[in-house]
């Protein structure tokens, strides 16, 4: 007598005595299995399972269709019939090959065809070991992420569908809305195949790999290290790559001042009186789901979208003197569709001094001030879509600079490694507006709007002629030339000299980045020149979106300030983003408030004027942010 029920968590067990007696093979989900050894006496099958059996291997010869829960206690009286209908005696001993579904396959009742015995159902994929879907296969249903076929087999303990030595994957099909993706390294790197729904690859030796340049790395035949399988097709689809692709080489150019190629990839600049290096952002993890295994367990995935996103690793560094550089590292994830959701894990250290380490900017805040800009732009003309995106950027921006000030509170008297700030920030800004497809559509809701002609931009001339304007104080405002004893790239090592109350102070010539069409950030480094050694620094980053009409004046959407003591006699100071219609009054009060009580001594008396100074070249910025003809 055998066992009562078969084994839990299977789907189908066959045994090899009557009765669920002697030894058993069990299988779960769905698959195909080629060649099995045939000593079979009794089988059962689970609730949603559909099996078809074949007494020769390779899915050929006499067949049975056996349905959901149903139990065959005794094989040798169980009829056999071939394709005609004719007995051809009974099933004991007979089954050599299978194929497993679980969901009803469309043939159901009626002899299939070779072509519907492996026609995946919607939203599936089935891939298999030999050509022409011969051999073992197994079906996938969307969504799966299969970052590594190392540890995927065709069965629960059978053939892996990767190896040390290479694939087992040579044809692949994929059902109705199934949208495959394949790579031939784990964990979704390498070369990539995007397969559509309905497509048959009966032979991947014909089917060309190409890398993302487009160059041809041989064929597909046992290539296969991962996949991705999607319920619906992914919005970066259309872009022709396998996800939301950030192009090096359109990063590097957007970078100012860069001093190497992008061959070694790593983008170098030199801005102000440091250096800073970006490595090309990795590929960290990819999914179709919200969720995805252990092995990424330290994400915070409550924040990330339930249909998919992609993780990109940023590294960058600021070189300081003997080796002992300024470094920061964090994830940036990106939904389907490009928009920046996340960015976790971030790590600073400076200076070889000490380290931080925490999780950063895990969701956009929802500030009022970003949810009037969102509204602001509508109004404008420019779809929810864009103008989300866009705000949403501002957002971690204004948040990274607000968390990482904080991290580094007295903690450098390095100007350069102060700046490392809004390098962050304009890397930020860089990386979200490389992103391919991510804004190829229309920024403005009509085809018509003559702002499309248009582009923000900054004008460095205008400079001295906006500080001079800002008001009583500011004096001897000079032009931009380049900085006594600094060897940096042109034009960025240059300094507007100028003195506010009599006291000596430098700006350094500004940086830029564009956020897609609609924005600029904008940032600059203030030295209070105390003596010939000992500077405080003044840290302004700002945000302009496009104006109402071609032309106007571009708008100003939000503005914060840190200030840092060089000789850490007091607290850095930082304000909190300010948005709204009086963004420079805000920053400007922040400012004061938090300076009072600071130590000014007969050396420092500068200090008393550092929200005044701020205050001017905020608009003296604002005042050269410019939106003119392409």
């Amino acid at each position: 007598m055998g066992e009562s029920a078969m084994n839990s968590n299977v789907d189908f067990e066959i045994w090899n005595h009557n009765d669920r007696g002697g030894l058993s093979d069990t299988f779960k989900n769905a698959q195909g299995q080629d060649s099995i050894t045939g000593n079979t006496d009794s089988l059962e099958t689970a609730s949603n399972t559909w099996v078809i059996v074949f007494n020769e291997t390779n899915y050929y010869g006499d067949s049975m269709q056996v349905g959901p829960s149903t139990y065959l206690d005794d094989l040798n009286h169980t009829t056999r019939y071939n394709s005609s209908g004719s007995d051809e005696g009974d099933w004991k001993n007979q089954i050599q090959s299978f194929v497993l579904y679980k969901t009803k396959p469309s043939y159901w009742g009626r002899n299939p065809t070779r072509d519907e015995l492996f026609a995946p159902p919607s939203g599936h994929a089935v891939f298999t070991e030999n050509n022409n879907f011969l051999g073992d296969n197994r079906t996938f249903t969307a969504p799966y992420n299969a970052l590594n076929l190392g540890v995927v087999g065709y069965t629960t303990s059978g053939t892996e569908m990767y190896r040390t030595t290479g694939g087992t994957i040579n044809s692949l099909r994929t059902g109705p809305n199934a949208w495959l993706i394949v790579f031939n390294e784990a964990d979704c790197r390498g070369c990539a195949l995007r397969v559509t729904p309905n497509t048959k690859h009966g032979d991947l030796n014909n089917i060309t790999r190409y890398n993302l340049q487009g160059e041809d790395e041989g064929d597909w035949k046992n290539q296969i290290e991962s996949f991705l399988l999607y319920n619906k097709e992914p919005e970066f689809w259309s872009t022709g790559y396998p996800r939301p692709y950030i192009d090096f080489t359109t990063l590097f150019n957007l970078y100012p001042g860069t001093t190497n190629t992008s061959s070694d990839d790593k983008i170098t600049y030199v801005i102000e009186d440091a250096t800073y290096k970006i490595d090309e952002p990795e590929v960290a993890a990819q999914a179709t789901t919200q969720v995805i295994s252990d092995y990424y367990i330290n994400d915070d995935f409550s924040v990330l979208p339930e249909d998919g996103w992609t993780k990109y690793h940023i590294s960058m560094s600021h070189e300081n003197t003997g080796g002992r550089n300024d470094k920061a590292e964090f994830d940036m994830f990106f939904d389907n569709s490009g928009k920046l959701v996340s960015i976790q894990h971030f790590e600073w250290s400076s200076n070889g001094a000490y380290n931080i380490s925490q999780a950063l900017i895990t969701i956009v805040d929802d500030e009022a001030w970003l949810l009037g800009t969102i509204g602001a732009l509508e109004t404008l003309g420019i779809s929810e879509e864009v103008a989300d995106g866009f705000v949403q950027v501002f957002d971690f921006l204004t948040t990274a600079f607000n968390d990482i000030s904080s991290l580094v509170y007295r903690k450098t008297d390095n100007g350069g490694s102060y700046y490392f700030l809004p390098v962050i920030c304009h890397t930020i800004n860089r990386v979200y507006s490389t992103i391919a497809g991510t804004f190829n559509r229309p920024a403005y809701s009509s085809s018509s709007d003559s702002r499309a002609n248009y582009a923000l931009d900054f004008n460095y001339d205008g400079y001295t002629d906006a500080l001079s304007g800002t008001g009583s104080g500011v004096s001897n405002v000079g032009a931009w030339g380049l900085k006594s004893g600094t060897s940096g790239a042109m034009p960025f090592s240059q300094v507007i000299e100028f003195e506010y109350q009599g006291y000596s102070f430098r700006v350094w010539y500004p940086e830029v980045s564009f956020s897609t069409d609609l924005g600029m950030i904008m940032s600059c480094k203030i030295d209070y020149e105390i003596s010939d050694n000992k500077d405080d620094h003044i840290i302004l980053l700002m945000g302009v979106s496009v104006p109402a009409n071609a032309g106007d004046q571009p708008v100003l959407s939000f503005a914060q300030a840190t200030i840092q003591f060089t000789d850490m006699s007091d607290s850095n100071i930082m304000t909190s983003p300010c948005g709204g219609n009086n963004i420079i009054n805000d920053v400007y009060d922040q400012l004061s408030s938090q300076l009072t009580g600071t130590n000014i001594d007969s050396n420092s008396g500068g200090r008393a004027y550092l929200a005044d100074v701020a205050k001017a070249n905020m608009q003296a910025m604002l005042d050269c942010a410019v939106f003119t003809p392409k």
